[in-house]
């Protein structure tokens, strides 16, 4: 604490040193000025990677399109801003005064899905550009034939076996990829099984039974219901990311050995998350014996056996009204009534061109794409 005699000191050095304090204060002032310039000069003109050119670049396209309501996209288009547009405008300086690759070429992509906008910087240089989630995994993933691993199957890439690496990190949830192609990249839920989350397929007064079985007709079912809610409530603010795209709810009877997917996709709905349908865990199989629909030995060498199991699939049995195809708890296909309750696996489709961030798909280290915002 400060006393009189204190300030009396104070004040005696100063008026005896009068002119070397105001010295002394006067060379401060100009340090921060000069520091305060030398920051701003630099900031000026500094140059930038085109890693680092990404999120500037997103961030004039913002502004620029905040602007221009006129250009924003309808309805799953994309509106693509030029990087001499946003100089054009005022909103980024040349190319010289801000790469330092001077090979480097840019524009933002501004698409609406699913009514919310993804945008995305795309930077291009003779020693840099970004990787898709697809061509990173192509890349690092040799195309096997036999055993645990990657598979051209079906006409897309298609994991099969026990011991994949898969997996997958987006919006906070861990996933496993089942199947992706150049434009979609399918992904099943690999957790979330508490109590709350065992739900009926469907539990509805059947006329054809006479009891409250329920009905196996996915598009009027209450684990659509179900679905539609989980996508509100935990995945809709990452709308931009998720694909609408079609499922596939048609029938198939017991003893079916087809597993190319024709008689389920033979009816299909437009959705933004669903369940897996039968012929993708039966293709995730390697037993060859896994030849038919409730094959017991297709929960053999199949990692979709193993993810907490006793969950439903998306397709009903074509030989009754209130029967629909399940994981059972020990991984295996059966047929259950609809007013069972088991756990629910939502499916959803990311696109395959969205930029790889990190990870090698390892439960350790899952794959995880870049956001930008």
């Amino acid at each position: 604490m400060i006393n009189n005699m204190d300030l009396k000191k104070f004040g005696d050095f100063y008026y005896t040193h009068k002119g070397l304090v105001r010295a002394l204060i006067g060379l401060l002032i100009f340090l921060v000025i000069a520091i305060v310039v030398l920051i701003i000069v630099l900031n000026l003109t500094r140059r930038y990677s085109a890693k680092e050119m990404e999120p500037i670049l997103v961030k004039a396209a913002n502004k620029y399109m905040g602007a221009n309501s006129n250009l924003v996209p309808g309805f799953e288009e994309t509106y693509t801003v030029t990087y001499d547009e946003l100089v054009t405008n005022g909103y980024i300086k040349e190319r010289s005064k801000m790469f330092k690759d001077s090979s480097c070429d840019a524009s933002v992509d501004v698409l609406n899905s699913n009514g919310k906008y993804r945008i995305t910087p795309r930077v291009k240089c003779d020693t840099y550009e970004r990787k898709s989630l697809a061509s990173e995994i192509t890349s690092k993933e040799k195309i096997v034939e036999s055993g645990n691993g990657l598979y051209l199957f079906n006409n897309k890439y298609t994991y099969r076996g026990e011991f994949v690496n898969n997996y997958l990190k987006f919006d906070d949830y861990t996933w496993r990829i089942v199947k992706f192609d150049e434009n979609d990249t399918y992904l099943i839920l690999d957790g979330f099984t508490d109590e709350k989350n065992a739900q009926v397929f469907d539990d509805r007064y059947n006329e054809s039974v006479r009891s409250n079985r329920g009905f196996n007709t996915y598009a009027t079912s209450r684990i659509k219901d179900v679905l539609d809610n989980v996508y509100t409530e935990f995945l809709a603010d990452s709308g931009a990311y998720i694909n609408e795209h079609n499922i596939c709810i048609g029938s198939r009877g017991e003893l079916i050995p087809n597993s190319d997917g024709a008689l389920e996709c033979s009816n299909t709905i437009s959705t933004t998350i669903g369940l897996l349908p039968l012929f993708d865990y039966l293709n995730a199989s390697v037993d060859r014996t896994c030849n038919y629909s409730l094959a017991k030995s297709c929960m053999n060498y199949n990692y979709l056996s193993k993810l907490d199991t006793n969950y439903w699939l998306l397709t009903p049995d074509s030989d009754t009204t209130y029967k629909t195809y399940a994981v059972s708890a020990i991984g295996q296909p059966l047929l259950e009534n609809s007013n069972a309750k088991k756990f629910v696996r939502p499916v959803i489709v990311i696109p395959s061109t969205l930029f790889y961030k990190s990870g090698n798909g390892t439960e350790a280290s899952p794959y995880e794409i870049e956001r930008f915002n």
